[in-house]
């Protein structure tokens, strides 16, 4: 750059005066600015919802661009080349202007700023120079708003949805309590007119069973055989009842010794027909009584629906399954058809008629109840004339040195689910 100076109407100088200053390094700096302008100003038009503003140590806008100012109502044609002071109001500069010497300091940060209604994530950045020294400073802004409105909302609604969920559940728990108290009131009611049926019945055995016919003795039979098959409805009704009352005593069970001993008190005519196979179970923490009805359960079922082969087998172990480490109990018995499923854990549901096998309806649904109590699942697998597997998890925490963990117990026993 070169400057001339005239100095020919001075006598004694007389002469014209040529200085040369380099200007090498302003010039490429006033492009690279007007580059990162042209870079900066796609880079805000592109980002919806967004700002950019590039300013000097004097707090003048370099460059202003985005949809967000001109949706704040700020004019981009008079903000560049103007001095922040001139444009912002005076209460908004006062907050800007310490943000503007911070990150001109050489600070980078970015923060949050309700500004003009408007919700704004800022995100402030220094340019150094060759020397390493603050050149200027870009302003990102973005308007997240929208955003926040829809989390509000969202907010709104999961409150609602809580609500709403907490409110079934209290009228699912009352009908379920009302359910429960009528179930017990009518099975306990029913208990004193099956008595008196029994009684007279027994009288009629003992004193007048001479006195009958043929068909009389029958008809008497069937008294006393179906009298008998509602008292145990009923005394299975009222377990059903009772469980969802019961309160869950947890202990440490081992499981393994828990199914030899429910298998040893089932009746020696049973268990001389079938082939027990125990395999090594794990310890669990739960209660130990409603697990015991839950073996006896599943255990009596294997064994009365394998009873009509010729060589009934019952299997128990445990399998590594999606729902976890689970006890399995299998049979070789007459199985079930698996599009009937959904009646299984049914009360009163039965996938066998009485003539088949005898059975109340009742047994499964209470099986189901003592492990959902557990916080587990159980669940069935069988095909007609090929036996059943039942499945069974609990879930009751307890003392990491018991083996609780499917993995590990599955890497030390090698057993998968078939």
């Amino acid at each position: 750059e070169s400057t001339l100076t005239n100095y020919l109407h001075e006598p004694e100088i007389n002469a014209l005066v040529y200085s040369f200053q380099d200007v090498t390094e302003r010039e490429e700096n006033i492009l690279r600015i007007k580059k990162s302008e042209r870079i900066y100003h796609s880079m805000a038009q592109s980002i919806p919802e967004s700002a950019v503003i590039l300013f000097d140590h004097d707090h003048r806008f370099l460059m202003a661009s985005g949809p967000v100012l001109e949706l704040m109502g700020y004019d981009l044609s008079v903000m560049e080349g103007a001095l922040a002071k001139d444009i912002l109001p005076a209460d908004r500069y006062a907050i800007m202007a310490p943000l503007y010497n911070q990150v001109l300091a050489g600070e980078q940060f970015k923060m949050e700023l309700e500004l003009r209604g408007f919700s704004l994530i800022l995100h402030f950045v220094p340019f150094f120079d060759d020397h390493n020294q603050v050149e200027y400073a870009m302003l990102l802004a973005i308007d997240v708003s929208n955003l926040k409105n829809a989390l509000h909302k969202v907010q709104v609604l999961n409150a609602e949805l809580e609500e709403r969920v907490k409110e079934r559940t209290q009228n699912l728990e009352i009908a379920n309590k009302e359910l429960e108290s009528f179930s017990y009131s009518v099975s306990h009611d029913l208990r004193g007119p099956l008595r008196a049926i029994n009684g007279y019945a027994e009288i009629l055995v003992e004193d007048y069973r001479s006195k009958l016919g043929d068909d009389g003795k029958v008809y008497l039979d069937n008294i006393m055989y179906y009298s008998g098959k509602m008292g145990q409805l009923i005394d299975d009704l009222l377990d059903f009842s009772r469980i969802g009352k019961k309160t869950i005593s947890v202990s440490e069970v081992d499981m393994e010794r828990l199914c030899w001993q429910v298998w040893e008190s089932m009746p020696l005519a049973q268990r001389e027909r079938v082939d027990i196979e125990i395999e090594e179970l794990p310890n669990w923490y739960g209660d130990k009584n409603l697990l015991s009805y839950v073996i006896g359960n599943l255990l009596s079922n294997a064994i009365k629906y394998s009873s009509k082969k010729e060589h009934p087998k019952v299997v128990i172990s445990t399998k590594t399954t999606e729902n976890g480490l689970a006890i399995s109990i299998k049979d070789n018995g007459v199985g079930f058809d698996m599009k009937y499923y959904n009646k299984l854990f049914g009360v009163f549901n039965r996938l066998h008629s009485d003539e088949e096998f005898e059975g109340t309806g009742v047994g499964l649904a209470i099986v189901q109840r003592i492990v959902l109590r557990h916080q587990g699942k159980v669940w069935a697998y069988s095909e007609p004339g090929k036996g059943a597997e039942f499945f069974f998890t609990i879930a009751v925490p307890g003392p990491q040195t018991i083996v609780t963990n499917v993995q590990e117990y599955a890497k030390s026993s090698g057993n998968t689910a078939g």
